[in-house]
């Protein structure tokens, strides 16, 4: 793949992850002035992480998860074996 695609790629999936935290975020907003409840904020095992490292949490929820498919499929595998 070249350089330009490469770019083109990553600048498509950026666009779809911002537009989908966006909608994220108005659905949210949306559901909390309606009153309605999504979870309790004394059992979600994230709430402390939000408040103080919103950005690791973040990360976590959008970058940790496409690691974990791409090593569960073996590409960074291949990508490190045909490299070496």
């Amino acid at each position: 793949m070249r350089r330009r695609e490469s770019i083109r790629l990553i600048s498509i999936a950026l666009a779809f992850t911002a537009a989908a935290l966006v909608v994220a975020i108005v659905a949210g907003n949306i559901l909390h002035g309606a009153g309605v409840e999504l979870y309790s904020r004394e059992e979600y095992p994230f709430t402390a992480l939000q408040e103080q490292y919103p950005l690791l949490l973040l990360v976590m929820v959008n970058v940790l998860p496409i690691f974990e498919e791409w090593i569960f499929r073996g590409i960074l595998l291949e990508e490190v074996a045909r490299r070496t």
